[in-house]
């Protein structure tokens, strides 16, 4: 039997390994479940994106992210209320968080999204998932479900939506030291 919607589709294809393009706060994005290794790496392919610079978490909720990030304490948990949502933050990583999703680094990239469409398939999916651009690697964003379809074809679930409001990408602010990395 077909899923009732976009919304199963794109939840069923996370929870089968699939990666997703789906519409985010300013561009298309790709997805797919951060708890399967391969997955991501085929995310990491699709994109041509080197493992080592990590990858951003995204999720409609604080506790989505409590498997990838240390227990936050008082100054991590103000940027929390301060910056979210809308901003990426770098976080602190768990113990348990995989190399593949956080990269070379000792931090994890997180945000905390109002996106309609994405707060619905992590609500349903129950957890965070990759959010990274969908594009290939030195090439723009997609905007566009057209350009999405140019960059990957078929190797991509696509989830029909409409971007946000956001003009542009959010900022990363690094919670340790409150600089803006982009």
């Amino acid at each position: 039997m077909p899923p009732t919607s976009p919304i199963e589709a794109a939840v069923n294809a996370l929870r089968d390994g699939k990666v997703i393009a789906y519409p985010t706060e300013a561009v298309w994005g790709l997805g797919c479940d951060p708890k399967d290794a391969q997955a991501v790496e085929t995310l990491l392919k699709l994109k041509a994106r080197d493992a080592n610079k990590g990858l951003i978490l995204i999720g409609s909720q604080r506790a989505h992210f409590d498997a990838y990030i240390a227990k936050p304490t008082g100054p991590i948990l103000q940027y929390m209320q301060n910056y979210w949502p809308g901003s990426t933050l770098l976080l602190p990583k768990s113990t348990s968080c995989s190399s593949l999703i956080s990269g070379a680094h000792p931090k994890v990239a997180a945000r905390l999204s109002q996106h309609p469409l994405v707060v619905a398939i992590c609500e349903r999916f129950g957890g965070a998932i990759i959010s990274t651009s969908a594009n290939r690697a030195t090439h723009p964003p997609a905007k566009t479900l057209d350009e999405v379809r140019a960059y990957f074809g078929e190797a991509v679930i696509l989830v029909p939506g409409e971007l946000g409001l956001a003009k542009t990408v959010s900022r990363i602010i690094d919670t340790e030291t409150g600089a803006i990395v982009r």
